[in-house]
């Protein structure tokens, strides 16, 4: 999964500050001839991708890429319209309740309350979370 920021400390602090994920890794690439740079026809002057920073938990095999996006626009999203190819990233969480407080602290653009799910075979929590037009969906099963 991959996210594209002109402001990747903000998403750094709810990665790793509200949903306790690690930075795994950073790159910082001030090469003007970046293979993304050509592919996009940005050649000219500073790179247009700086720095692209990747999220995750320790043993996870799967990361979320944070990418730093210079002069570019966010883009918001706009429910009166079809989703984008991504709807929502998924996280399963084992304190939804003080993560979704975290995340209030942060003034985030939307902190939807907790909901409880039941239904035959389905038993979870989840809370949504939208920044920068991302949205999270946090969901927290009952211990087994």
């Amino acid at each position: 999964m991959t996210i594209g920021t002109v402001d990747p400390d903000h998403f750094e602090n709810l990665l790793v500050g509200v949903f306790g994920l690690e930075k795994v890794r950073e790159t910082r690439e001030q090469i003007e001839q970046h293979p993304v740079n050509r592919l996009f026809g940005w050649e000219d002057g500073d790179p247009i991708v700086p720095r692209t920073n990747h999220y995750g938990s320790e043993g996870s095999q799967s990361l979320i890429e944070v990418v730093h996006l210079r002069n570019a626009v966010e883009v918001r999203r706009d429910y009166t319209k079809p989703p984008q190819a991504v709807f929502h990233i998924g996280l399963a969480v084992t304190n939804l309740e003080e993560i979704m407080e975290k995340a209030r602290a942060m003034d985030l653009e939307y902190v939807s309350d907790i909901v409880d799910f039941a239904a035959p075979g389905r038993v979870f929590r989840a809370g949504f979370i939208r920044t920068f037009g991302v949205e999270f969906e946090l969901i927290e099963r009952p211990a087994a």
